[in-house]
Formats: structure tokens, C-alpha cells, sequence
């Protein structure tokens, strides 16, 4: 990602990096603004219609949590519902602190069509946000693909495909 440069009168305040913020105070032209999110990630605005999941295990749903942020707040094992609606997505969010799992399972009988590392998929195997690896605001987007399975559309963090 190219710097950010803001020029002042007072000299030349420069912001690089993908998703890295500051919690330190900056004062231009008279003004102070100090940056509270702090993530490796671009964080989920907070006016969004997000779903915080705060437990070890949840199954998704087309009417509760398609097309909104679903966040975990703890290690958690996501599982898709069977495939099935033509345009329906999925994102889910690692709000969790660094080092938190984050699972996501297709149905049994699903797969993601492309795994993580580029390959045709299997059924019934898992993605995975290791907690080795993974940081707050990591997260993955999904789509449907076909009776077969799910779309990967987006991933911001480091996953691995289940073995």
C-alpha cells in the first residue's frame, strides 16, 4: 500500500502500511484526532449491522446471519448451512484478540470449491484461522457457488485448509 502523506505547516505526517493504524495523538493545523482501532485488519464499522457470536460453536443461518458481519468474540467453529440460495454470503469476522482459532465448517455434504491454498475442494473439510497465526479483524467472505458448495470471495489474515 502506497504512504498517506498529510502536509501541514508545521511538516509532513506520514501513514504506511495495510490496515495498521496509530493510537498515538496528531495534531494538524490546530486540531488534535487520536486513533482508538488498532488492528492488522480494516476494522467493521461500527454503525454496521453486525452479529457478535460469543460462544464455541454456531451454525449459520440464511435468515439471521446472511450478508452481515458475524464477529466472534471467543474461539469458535462456524458450520454453513447446506448450500443452496443463490446469492447469499457469508462474512465472518475474528473480533477476538490475536491468537484466537476461528473454524469454518461447510455442511458435510458441502466443500468450498477452492480451497484456501487454490485447489479443487473436498467435502466436509474445514478452513481455518489458525491461533498461531491469526490477529483481530482477520476474516473471510463467502458466497454460494454451486449445489456443490461455497465460494471463498475474499480473505484478509492467514488461513489453512483442514487436512
Amino acid at each position: 500500500m502506497p504512504a498517506i502523506e498529510i502536509t501541514d505547516a508545521k511538516g509532513l505526517i506520514q501513514v504506511t502500511g495495510t490496515g495498521v493504524t496509530s493510537t498515538s495523538a496528531v495534531t494538524v493545523s490546530g486540531e488534535t484526532t487520536l486513533n482508538a482501532c488498532v488492528t492488522e485488519q480494516p476494522c467493521v464499522p461500527n454503525y454496521s449491522n453486525a452479529i457478535i457470536q460469543a460462544s464455541a460453536t454456531k451454525t449459520l443461518a440464511y435468515a439471521t446471519h446472511c450478508a452481515r458481519p458475524v464477529i466472534q468474540t471467543v474461539a469458535c467453529v462456524f458450520t454453513l448451512p447446506a448450500i443452496g440460495v443463490l446469492g447469499q454470503t457469508f462474512w465472518i469476522v475474528n473480533g477476538a484478540a490475536d491468537g484466537t482459532l476461528m473454524t469454518v465448517s461447510p455442511n458435510a455434504s458441502d466443500k468450498f470449491l477452492w480451497d484456501v491454498a487454490g485447489a479443487a475442494g473436498t467435502d466436509n473439510k474445514d478452513i481455518i484461522n489458525t491461533a498461531v497465526t491469526a490477529k483481530k479483524g482477520d476474516y473471510v467472505k463467502l458466497a454460494f457457488g454451486d449445489a456443490n458448495g461455497w465460494i471463498i470471495t475474499e480473505l484478509g489474515g492467514t488461513w489453512v485448509d483442514q487436512s
